[in-house]
């Protein structure tokens, strides 16, 4: 089998995964008023600023996302779009305020407990990922099994006269960066996880050219998803896990920083009380 068939093979792999990915991947908005405030009537455009990802645990519906997604002096106005239409996100808040210390700033999560209604409104359009597709205690391969699928803001067009929003994901793979990376931009490996993301050389599946890629702003807060084995099943897709949430891109454009997901499944335990699967890596306090 010669490298260009391998390579079409994978990318249609890669845009299948993606596909049923995006069904739990949220593009979030920001209203430019307070929630109290908001006029439906009124010609004020929603501003994409983030991505997140919809969790279900023990029958708890979650929103993830990065922390400094809610660094702002209003929070109550960020919603997510339906049929052209903002559905403002409301529940139970939880955060790493990323201006507190070191520590919260590399976590830098936000995880929203949502109200019944909200989730009444998501359920016309998305899915929740369930506790089987999260790889609790993740040990990072050394092979491009990383798949990361998330919302650019500049990939979004906004069309502010016809009041219609039209979002188009990024949908990359890749790997883990050197370990050296971790003590030059000092991150823990054991909360962190850095992948390669060289975003003016990167490998288009579809037409087969290195080019440079989109600029990632917005896709904070959006999942890594481990794909272990890329053979499809008959008549399914390869299993799909998700690891990391993504938090950050480095200043040299070269790394994309994800927190892993068992600090975040912890942080649920601890903030929520709710029981779910326990970390052998991380362990949190319950005081």
């Amino acid at each position: 089998m010669n490298t260009e068939i391998i390579l079409d093979y994978i990318g249609r792999i890669i845009e299948a995964c993606a596909g049923e990915i995006l069904r739990y991947t949220l593009q979030l908005y920001e209203v430019q008023k307070d929630v109290d405030d908001y006029d439906p009537s009124e010609v004020v455009s929603p501003e994409p600023i983030a991505s997140s990802v919809l969790l279900q645990i023990q029958g708890y519906y979650f929103l993830v996302t990065a922390g400094h997604v809610f660094d702002r002096k209003v929070k109550n106005n960020i919603g997510f779009m339906i049929n052209n239409e903002i559905h403002f996100i409301m529940g139970q808040l939880r955060y790493s305020d990323v201006k507190q210390d070191e520590t919260s700033n590399k976590v830098d999560l936000a995880i929203l407990k949502l109200d019944p209604d909200v989730v009444q409104a998501l359920n016309v359009k998305y899915k929740f990922i369930n506790s089987e597709l999260i790889s609790f205690d993740h040990s990072i391969v050394n092979t491009p099994s990383y798949l990361i699928v998330g919302y650019p803001i500049r990939k979004t067009k906004v069309d502010k006269v016809k009041r219609k929003i039209i979002p188009s994901p990024l949908i990359f793979i890749t790997g883990e960066a050197d370990q050296s990376e971790y003590n030059r931009l000092k991150f823990d490996p054991l909360v962190n996880v850095l992948l390669k993301y060289r975003q003016k050389k990167v490998k288009n599946f579809t037409n087969k050219r290195v080019e440079q890629h989109t600029n990632p702003q917005g896709i904070s807060g959006c999942g890594v998803w481990y794909i272990a084995n890329f053979i499809k099943p008959e008549g399914g897709l390869p299993d799909f896990k998700l690891m990391g949430i993504i938090i950050e891109q480095n200043e040299s454009k070269t790394i994309l920083i994800a927190t892993r997901i068992h600090i975040l499944t912890e942080a649920i335990r601890k903030s929520f009380k709710i029981d779910v699967p326990r970390s052998k890596i991380l362990r949190i306090s319950e005081d």
